[in-house]
């Protein structure tokens, strides 16, 4: 017990004492702060604090496709779909839908019609309600 009392109060004093580090961020804590970030404007801070999200956790898929988002808002078009195939490919199948329809969209933004069609057709067969998918598609298909 008083080995216990020790160790508390050593971890209580260390975490004032400076160049001591607290405990690490969680991803969820990292995300939500990009998410704030992202909302206020603010995308290259998003960038970067999604990034931490992802540092923390490799597999969050909301993480890639909120950076992605963001990429796309600022017009890095190549960072976006990389994070959009991340999504495709950790992500259950509603992500998946999403990220191919997200990463159809910057294909067609970035004048990749072409390469945008498989993309939508990908999404319509996951998700055949996505109707937007199919607008785009046709789009994608006139240009």
């Amino acid at each position: 017990m008083k080995r216990l009392s020790t160790l508390l109060v050593l971890a209580s004093v260390s975490m004032f004492l400076p160049g001591v580090p607290c405990a690490a961020k969680s991803s969820e804590s990292y995300y939500n702060e990009a998410l704030s970030m992202h909302r206020a404007g603010n995308l290259n801070e998003a960038v970067r604090l999604y990034s931490m999200a992802i540092q923390s956790d490799n597999r969050y898929v909301l993480a890639y496709q909120m950076r992605a988002a963001a990429w796309q808002r600022l017009h890095q078009f190549q960072r976006a779909i990389s994070d959009y195939t991340a999504v495709i490919d950790l992500g259950e199948p509603y992500f998946q839908a999403v990220g191919y329809f997200n990463r159809g969209i910057v294909k067609n933004m970035s004048g990749r019609y072409a390469e945008a069609i498989p993309d939508f057709t990908q999404a319509i067969g996951i998700d055949q309600k996505m109707a937007s998918a199919y607008f785009h598609r046709a789009i994608a298909r006139i240009k």
